[in-house]
C-alpha cells in the first residue's frame, strides 16, 4: 500500500480499509497458529508471523509447504521466532526514600518471631511495617 500515492479521499479510504483487512487476516492467522501450538494468543508474535509469510511463500513456491498454519507450527521452523520467549516477572518498584536502608532493616530484624496478627513477618516488613 505504500506505493499507492493518492491525495483523494477515496484513495486514503482504500489504504485504511486495506490495512484493516490485512490486520484482520493476520489476527486470524496468529490465532490459528496459537491453537495449533496449544499456546495462549499472547505468546505468538504478530511481527514474526508477518515476516515469516515471506519464508512461507518461498516454501510454497518450491512445493515444500501448502498450509501456513502447519508451516509456522512445524518444529523445523521454530527458528522463525514465532513463539515469544517467557520473560521474568516484573517486580513492584520500591519507591521509599531509602529502599536499600529499609531492606537492611528488614534483614537485620529477628524475623523468626511471629507477628501479633498471625501474618508473616517478612510480608509485614515488605509492607513497611517493621513489627
Amino acid at each position: 500500500m505504500s506505493y499507492l500515492c493518492t491525495g483523494s479521499v477515496n484513495g486514503i479510504k482504500l489504504q485504511v480499509w486495506a490495512t484493516w483487512l490485512f490486520y484482520a487476516v493476520l489476527v486470524d492467522l496468529v490465532d490459528a497458529v496459537a491453537d495449533e501450538l496449544s499456546l495462549p494468543f499472547d505468546r505468538i508474535s504478530f511481527e514474526m508471523i508477518y515476516r515469516g509469510l515471506y519464508h512461507f511463500s518461498v516454501a510454497y513456491d518450491k512445493g515444500k509447504a501448502d498450509d501456513p498454519i502447519k508451516y509456522f507450527a512445524a518444529s523445523e521452523n521454530q527458528d522463525l521466532g514465532v513463539v515469544k520467549s517467557l520473560r521474568k516477572p516484573v517486580y513492584k518498584l520500591d519507591l521509599s526514600p531509602f529502599p536499600a536502608h529499609s531492606r537492611q532493616m528488614c534483614n537485620s530484624l529477628n524475623l523468626s518471631r511471629m507477628v501479633p496478627d498471625g501474618g508473616s513477618p517478612i510480608r509485614n516488613c515488605r509492607k513497611g511495617s517493621l513489627t
